[in-house]
């Protein structure tokens, strides 16, 4: 799943994760924004391709992806998206933190 996200990217500014906010491509970074919920079928449409599934297979996979998400950051622990980043809870809010700000901090 985070590969088809990250190939969303490649070709728009924004992915949503119904239900959970949105990763928008800012330059070489990415941003996290719980405002944008929506589900707009760009990433289930995604799914059924990459996937080769039919769309209520799909709409069942991403919401078993958004709930495990949701689940892990309820756990106050965080979820890794690999090139995209790490979403984390700060507080109340959902954030995305970048690997290569997560390195710096560690230097």
């Amino acid at each position: 799943m985070k590969h088809i996200l990250t190939q969303i990217l490649e070709n728009n500014s924004t992915v949503i994760l119904p239900h959970l906010g949105a990763i928008i491509k800012l330059g070489e970074s990415f941003q996290f924004n719980e405002f944008l919920k929506y589900n707009d079928g760009k990433l289930i449409a995604a799914v059924e391709e990459s996937k080769k599934i039919d769309k209520d297979k799909a709409t069942e996979f991403v919401s078993d992806y958004i709930r495990s998400i949701k689940e892990t950051l309820n756990a106050n622990k965080e979820f890794d998206l690999d090139k995209l980043g790490i979403l984390t809870k700060k507080g109340s809010k959902t954030v995305l933190i970048s690997k290569k700000a997560l390195a710096q901090k560690k230097k």
